[in-house]
């Protein structure tokens, strides 16, 4: 009985070990992108590694001419990372709507910043106002950056 025991420990650590995650996320830091990620969709980590339920950041974005407070959503538990689940919220608007960058498009970098489009969505009750769509460009100093997340799609596709 004690060996089925010591077996099964066993067993079942190694089958954890060999399982695969889900990701389709590529980190990167921003000094190490380069002329290869361009083009790529990406999320910006701001400020400080949101990672695992690490505290999450703070940004402030012009939209619209108006600066509007995104909070970050991170959906990264180290075994299944979608990239689809990462986005930034505006944390309140006066309209009953929320505001939603879904994606980034890297266009740019520079020694000191990175350029990007960010896909912009409003929603309302929780449903996507499609008509309210946009992009809009931004520049972002590497400096309150803490972590690129690269679609592991869109770079993989641009490789081949």
């Amino acid at each position: 009985m004690k060996f089925a025991l010591i077996a099964f420990i066993t067993l079942t650590n190694y089958a954890h070990l060999c399982a695969q995650d889900g990701s389709d996320i590529l980190y990167t830091a921003p000094d190490r992108l380069d002329d290869s990620y361009l083009g790529d969709f990406i999320h910006l980590d701001f400020y400080n590694r949101s990672f695992r339920g690490a505290p999450l950041d703070t940004i402030t974005i012009m939209v619209d001419g108006r600066p509007v407070a995104f909070l970050e959503y991170r959906e990264d538990n180290g075994f299944n990372n979608w990239f689809h689940r990462q986005y930034l919220a505006a944390d309140n608007n006066s309209d009953g709507q929320t505001i939603r960058i879904v994606q980034s498009r890297l266009d740019g970098i520079t020694a000191n910043t990175i350029i990007v489009t960010n896909f912009v969505e409003y929603y309302r009750n929780g449903q996507v106002i499609p008509q309210q769509s946009k992009q809009l460009v931004a520049e972002f100093p590497k400096t309150i950056i803490a972590d690129v997340l690269v679609s592991a799609d869109s770079h993989l596709k641009k490789q081949q």
